[in-house]
């Protein structure tokens, strides 16, 4: 793979990463208003109930799915600047660090 074509592979990598924040961002717009919602219902005055706190958790923790999900196309990029472009046809990328995550 010469230089100029890991390069470009470099640039449509930070292309398609700034594509996918932005598309993530836009995915979890629905799951932060409903968070904040639940938040400001638990700490009202008038609420004596830990429903919307625990309501608050579940949406808090699509947070992470979503951001791991977009971070996990970023592993074919990597690969590809790795292996060449023979990556791309792969159907399996193998162990990738990012993987780990979703065990944490």
């Amino acid at each position: 793979m010469g230089l100029a074509n890991i390069d470009e592979v470099r640039n449509s990598a930070f292309l398609e990463f700034e594509l996918c924040r932005s598309d993530k961002r836009m995915s979890s717009l629905p799951y932060i208003v409903r968070f904040r919602q639940c938040v400001i219902e638990y700490t009202s005055p008038s609420n004596d109930s830990r429903r919307p706190l625990l309501n608050a958790l579940k949406y808090a923790t699509s947070f992470p799915v979503i951001y791991l999900s977009a971070a996990q196309r970023l592993v074919v990029s990597d690969l590809v600047m790795e292996k060449g472009e023979q990556a791309m046809e792969e159907a399996w990328h193998g162990e990738h660090a990012l993987f780990r995550l979703w065990y944490v």
